[in-house]
């Protein structure tokens, strides 16, 4: 029984691991032609956006991955980040995925 629980836990983890798959397919096709517009119709609204001094912007989506890191010293939940990098004329240019951390309280 414990196994099983053990088994359980673990894929429930492993399933909150997002960004979902079909948004990185998307964001690789996506690249040198997807507009703003474009990409908010697929991923919906970004958690933040920057507006650089070039007349570009930066979006930033977050994903919560439901795994904690406590190796810190203190309890955090891990995190992924797609980076999405816009030219003045609101053109998908670039984007990345990073791990990051939620401290608790943000």
């Amino acid at each position: 029984m414990l196994r099983i629980l053990i088994s359980l836990f673990v894929l429930v983890a492993l399933s909150c691991a997002i960004p979902p798959p079909h948004q990185i397919t998307y964001l690789r096709s996506a690249v040198d032609h997807a507009t703003q517009d474009d990409v908010a119709q697929q991923l919906g609204a970004p958690a933040q956006t920057v507006a650089l001094t070039n007349g570009g912007s930066v979006w930033t989506y977050r994903y919560p991955t439901g795994i904690a890191d406590v190796s810190v010293g203190t309890a955090s939940s891990r995190c992924e980040d797609l980076i999405l990098t816009f030219d003045q004329r609101h053109v998908l240019r670039k984007w990345l995925q990073q791990s990051c951390s939620l401290q608790p309280g943000t």
